[in-house]
C-alpha cells in the first residue's frame, strides 16, 4: 500500500477518483502558486510543484495555467528546452483554446461536387418511354385542332342566333359531335399511360415469350394511336376490360366504325392472364352471322395483333393445333359455335364468348345466346 503522506495525484480531477476510498492523502494544490501569483500567507492549499501533470505529458492536459500540477520545459530532440504551452488567450485559436503564432493556412477554393450518377435505364424501358412520347403528340395534335373547331362553331352560332330563319340544330349537332371527339381524346390520352404501364410489368423477360409480347404491345400502342389506325372505342378500353371481369354478361353498343369486331377480341386477348385465357386450352372466340365475315376479320385482326397465328379460323370450334403457335382467340359462325355447344355443354375451350352482330336476331344467334347463358 502507497504510504499515507503521499498526494494522490487524482484528487484534483473533476471526477474525483476513488474519493474516500483513497489511501493516498487528498490535498488541493494552490493554483495561484503554479503561477506565481498566490499572495495569501498563510495559504490554506498545498504550495508543491513537484507533481507532475501527466495529462500534459502526453499532449492531453486541456486545463492550461489552471492546471494545479506542474508542466514541466521537456528536451527536444536537438537536447534544448520545451518551454510550456503559454496561458490560453480569449481570442486563441488552437485547437485546446491556447493561442497560435503560427500563420493562419490558406483557405482553398471550395471544389463543385460532381453531378450524381444518372439511374442507368434498361433499353426496354428507353423504348418503351419513346413510344409513350410519340404517341402522345398524335393525340394532343388532333385534341388541339378539336378544340379549336369548337370554339369556330361557337362563334360561328353566336353569329348566327340573331337571324331567325337559320336553323342552328345543324351547328348544335356538329358541336356536341366535336365535344365528344374531344373527350374521346382526352381520355385516349390517359389510356396510353394506362397501357403503358400493362407493357412495363413485363419486364424483366422471364423467357423468349415475354421478349416477342414486350415487342408485339410496342408495335400494337403505336398503331391504335396513329392518326389513320384510331378508333372511338380505344379510349374505353379500362372500362370494358373493368366490365368483362366484374359482370358475366356485357352489351356493347356502338356506332359502325367504331372498332367493336375487331378491338374487344384483341383487348381480351392482351389481357389473357386477368381473364384466365390460355393459348390453346382456354381462348376467347368471337362468333359472325356469315363465314366469310369470319375469316377476313381473323386476317385483319391477325395482321393487327402482330401475331397471324395467334387469331384464327378453326374447322370447328375447339379445334387444338397440334403445330406451331397454339391460338389465343377464334372466329367462326354461330351455327358452328351451336353445333359445339351442343357436344361440349360447358365450353371447355373457351373463356370468354363474344357474340358480334346480335341485333340481326337470327335462329342460330338466338339458340347461341340460350346456350352460352347455361353453359
Amino acid at each position: 500500500m502507497a504510504p499515507q503522506a503521499a498526494i494522490c495525484k487524482f484528487h484534483q480531477l473533476p471526477s474525483g477518483y476513488r474519493n474516500d476510498r483513497c489511501a493516498f492523502r487528498h490535498v488541493k494544490i494552490c493554483q495561484f502558486n503554479a503561477v506565481g501569483a498566490c499572495t495569501r500567507d498563510p495559504c490554506p492549499f498545498l504550495h508543491d510543484t513537484s507533481i507532475v501533470c501527466n495529462f500534459f505529458l502526453n499532449n492531453r492536459c486541456t486545463r492550461g495555467h489552471k492546471c494545479g500540477f506542474l508542466h514541466p520545459q521537456l528536451p527536444t530532440a536537438s537536447g534544448a528546452r520545451r518551454p510550456p504551452p503559454p496561458p490560453p488567450s480569449p481570442l486563441g485559436n488552437g485547437h485546446d483554446g491556447s493561442a497560435s503564432n503560427a500563420a493562419p493556412a490558406p483557405l482553398r477554393p471550395r471544389q463543385a461536387r460532381p453531378p450524381p450518377p444518372q439511374p442507368i435505364v434498361p433499353p426496354e424501358v428507353a423504348k418503351l418511354e419513346r413510344c409513350q412520347d410519340n404517341c402522345k403528340p398524335q393525340l394532343g395534335a388532333r385534341l388541339a385542332a378539336v378544340q379549336q373547331d369548337v370554339e369556330n362553331e361557337l362563334r360561328k352560332e353566336e353569329q348566327i342566333d340573331d337571324d331567325p330563319d337559320y336553323n342552328t340544330d345543324k351547328v348544335d349537332k356538329t358541336i356536341e359531335a366535336l365535344l365528344d371527339e374531344q373527350k374521346a381524346l382526352q381520355e385516349a390520352q390517359q389510356q396510353v399511360d394506362i397501357e403503358a404501364q400493362e407493357i412495363k410489368q413485363l419486364l424483366p423477360f422471364q423467357s423468349d415469350m415475354h421478349k416477342m409480347e414486350f415487342s408485339r404491345r410496342l408495335k400494337c400502342l403505336d398503331f391504335r394511336t396513329t392518326a389513320d389506325n384510331r378508333l372511338p372505342i380505344y379510349s374505353k378500353r379500362s372500362v370494358l376490360l373493368e366490365a368483362i371481369e366484374r359482370h358475366p354478361v356485357v352489351i356493347v353498343t356502338a356506332q359502325t366504325g367504331s372498332g367493336k369486331s375487331t378491338q374487344i377480341i384483341q383487348y381480351v386477348s392482351e389481357s389473357a392472364e386477368r381473364f384466365g385465357l390460355t393459348p390453346g386450352t382456354k381462348m376467347v372466340v368471337c362468333t359472325q352471322p356469315r363465314k366469310i365475315a369470319a375469316s377476313m376479320l381473323a386476317k385483319r385482326v391477325g395482321d393487327e395483333y402482330g401475331s397471324p397465328q395467334s387469331i384464327t379460323v378453326p374447322k370447328f370450334p375447339g379445334c387444338r393445333v397440334t403445330s406451331g403457335r397454339p391460338p389465343i382467340a377464334h372466329f367462326t359462325t354461330d351455327s358452328s359455335l351451336v353445333n359445339y355447344c351442343l357436344a361440349n355443354k360447358n365450353l371447355d375451350d373457351y373463356g370468354v364468348v363474344i357474340i358480334d352482330e346480335a341485333h340481326e336476331r337470327s335462329l342460330s344467334t338466338d339458340l347461341l345466346i340460350g346456350l352460352v347463358k347455361l353453359a
